[in-house]
Parts: C-alpha cells; sequence; structure tokens
C-alpha cells in the first residue's frame, strides 16, 4: 500500500498538482515535539507532509537542511514559526494552512532560502486570512489557493491570489489602476494609462467601480498620465465617482473631441484640467 501511495503521489506531481497523504506523512516522518507543543526537528523522506495536531509552535531549525520537503501543511493547532524554521530548505515550494488556523506569529526570517516557487497556501475563508495575507505581501511572497480532492489528499491549485494595498498597480480591461485609498470603509483608485488594445482605442469609458481581488474599488481619480499625448482616442467618458482630475490628464491628445461627464461638478473639474482647445464636454 505504501508503494502504491508513493507511485500515486509521484502521478499526480508530474501532472501540476502537490498532495499528500495525512497516514503516510505520520508514519514515514520523525516528529520531535517538546510537551508544551514546540516541534523541534523532523526527519523525512516524504515531499509532502502534514505537521501532527499535537504541534503548537515550529521552532527555530525544525526543517533545518531538508533537501526533499516541497509541501508542508501547518493545522489549525499551530500559533507560531520561529526564526528559520525552514532554514535551507531548498525543496520547499508551498506551506498550506489549514481553514481553522489561528497563526497569529511568523518570523520574518522563519523561511530562509526556500525553491524558487515558494508560496503559501491559504484561502479566503481562512480564520487567519488576513494575518497570512499581510504577511505574504509584507514579505513578497506569492499565496495560492488550495483544497483537498475527492480521495481526502491536499491539492494546492496553480491559480495566484494577489494582494492589493495603496500604491499597487493592477490593470482591467486594458486599462490600468494604481491603488490610492484603502480602509475598512473605503477604497479608491485612480486610473494612471492605457495598455494593450485599448491603446489604439478611439472610445474610453472610465467605470464608475472595479472589483479586483479582495475588494470593490471606487475610481475617484484621472491622473496627468493616463492619456497624455494619446493620438486615437476621439471620446472618454468618466464614472460617476471621479472627482480629482489632475492638470494636463489630457494634454496633446490631438484628437479628442468630447469628453462625456456625470455631472456639472465634474464638468468644471475637466475644463480646469488644461484641456485642448475644441474638446466639448457634455453631461449625459
Amino acid at each position: 500500500m505504501k508503494k502504491l501511495n508513493k507511485v500515486l503521489l509521484l502521478g499526480l506531481m508530474i501532472l501540476g498538482f502537490f498532495t499528500v497523504s495525512e497516514t503516510a506523512s505520520a508514519e514515514e516522518s520523525a516528529w520531535q515535539i517538546t510537551e508544551d507543543g514546540t516541534l523541534t526537528a523532523v526527519t523525512t523522506t516524504q515531499s509532502a507532509v502534514t505537521i501532527p495536531d499535537s504541534v503548537k509552535v515550529i521552532g527555530s531549525n525544525a526543517f533545518q537542511d531538508n533537501t526533499t520537503v516541497s509541501v508542508v501543511i501547518v493545522p489549525g493547532s499551530v500559533t507560531t514559526i520561529q526564526s528559520k524554521a525552514f532554514n535551507n530548505c531548498s525543496a520547499l515550494q508551498t506551506v498550506a494552512f489549514e481553514e481553522n488556523s489561528v497563526i497569529s506569529s511568523i518570523s520574518k526570517t522563519a523561511f530562509v532560502n526556500p525553491s524558487e516557487d515558494f508560496c503559501f497556501g491559504i484561502n479566503s475563508d481562512n480564520t487567519s486570512y488576513r494575518t497570512l495575507q499581510k504577511y505574504c505581501h509584507t514579505m513578497e511572497y506569492q499565496y495560492h489557493s488550495w483544497g483537498y480532492d475527492e480521495a481526502g489528499n491536499v491539492v494546492v491549485t496553480a491559480e495566484k491570489v494577489a494582494y492589493l494595498s495603496v500604491g499597487d498597480k493592477f490593470s482591467s480591461g486594458s486599462i490600468q489602476y494604481q491603488v490610492t485609498k484603502k480602509t475598512a470603509s473605503s477604497n479608491e483608485i485612480k486610473c494612471i494609462g492605457l495598455i494593450g488594445s485599448k491603446l489604439t482605442a478611439k472610445k474610453i469609458t472610465i467605470p464608475k467601480t472595479i472589483t479586483k481581488l479582495d475588494k470593490t474599488y471606487k475610481v475617484t481619480a484621472i491622473s496627468k498620465t493616463a492619456f497624455k499625448k494619446n493620438q486615437k482616442v476621439t471620446q472618454i467618458t468618466l464614472g460617476a465617482n471621479v472627482n480629482t482630475i489632475e492638470k494636463k490628464a489630457f494634454q496633446k491628445c490631438k484628437n479628442l473631441k468630447k469628453i462625456i461627464v456625470a455631472n456639472k461638478k465634474q464638468k468644471k473639474k475637466v475644463k480646469n484640467s488644461g484641456l485642448e482647445k475644441g474638446v466639448k464636454v457634455v453631461i449625459r
């Protein structure tokens, strides 16, 4: 049975998935755990392991110099990952956290020299999602969603989950935006430019809101570089939430003929932005 499990594991990994059988992990890994629940060392030849539920702390150097483990499943019992817990684990690709995770402390040096593809496995319904998400953002780690297949094995998906904070840039519909505000009650972005096919589009619409990843953002501003020197656009429609238009946002758009706005206040802001002569500003 063990031989069959190994063959199945190898086959799934070749197909692009990482799986772990909790039974195989427990039997074929040697865990050194103190009475207070600190994992001090682990010896294993497995490529994927699940840490026992009795562990509360993954101690310093617990996985020191391990060259075989690529996937580690962290149970909900673990609250802390100490410095260099995964020191020089050259094969380590994914550390996935169970949905009932209560992790509250992860050292900034917990993961020293992992593989180039290293990432966290976390889902949005994870109890400690925000803690883990912020850690990944601070450390510039990628993180992916994950779950169990019908056989009870863990499957880490290939979908990258990103986290946005103030200053981050992203694109939606070939329009590029930048996050300008992100609080518990308000999330705002500004249009900063065009990319791809939109560079040659004649009509551009800036939406009222954009839903991206974890939040819905109001599009509240047009930056000074958004349409500068665009030679193709003839008409621009602004979403109702745009309340700031930086100077020269529409500078040298020689073919721009019309800007459609939502209200009188927006119309005034457009006209005061240094609009080129001959451009009509109309309220829809």
